[in-house]
């Protein structure tokens, strides 16, 4: 009865897990991988060189994402393109990373793709993506030039709590 009485009250003022925070991710070619898992936006690097990083996945997904732009702002709704000189031209460079962090299967950097802004709120980032990458596996690092194909959505939650995937609970 205590037990059911407690968890009651901890649903009562945190509510449950909201299902539309998170990302999906898949991935074909080279490997084939299916993830989900916490959205992590935000500035990252330095007063001179200020970066905004979405991150995708993380130490409990079985491969991440990270797009990354110049500036310390949340892009507002678009269509940008992402890749290795996309950084450049108001786009995002990207990383794709298979594989838990303690055991990579795989490390790829995103040559082109697109990654579509459709929601940007001071409240909600939300948007899609798909990219060409091309990488080697961590079995065969000797081989480098796989290539791998990516798509996904995210929606985070820009309070904090709520951008762990639902049916988890965060720190």
């Amino acid at each position: 009865m205590r037990m059911t009485l407690c968890l009651l009250l901890a649903t009562a003022c945190w509510g449950p897990p909201d299902p539309s925070s998170g990302y999906e991710l898949r991935v074909h070619g080279a490997l084939a991988v299916t993830a989900r898992g916490r959205v992590e936006p935000g500035p990252a690097g330095t007063a001179e060189e200020p970066y905004y990083t979405i991150t995708l996945g993380g130490t409990d997904a079985p491969a991440a994402v990270v797009f990354t732009r110049a500036g310390a702002a949340p892009p507002p709704i678009g269509l940008y393109p992402v890749g290795d000189t996309a950084l450049g031209e108001d786009g995002f460079s990207g990383q794709i990373i298979t594989g838990m962090p303690a055991h990579p299967t795989g490390v790829f950097l995103v040559r082109a793709g697109r990654l579509a802004i459709t929601t940007a709120t001071p409240e909600v980032l939300a948007g899609r993506f798909e990219l060409r990458a091309i990488g080697y596996l961590t079995e065969s690092l000797d081989k480098n030039g796989e290539e791998i194909t990516a798509d996904g959505s995210f929606t985070a939650r820009m309070n904090g709590r709520d951008t762990v995937p639902p049916g988890r609970q965060g720190p």
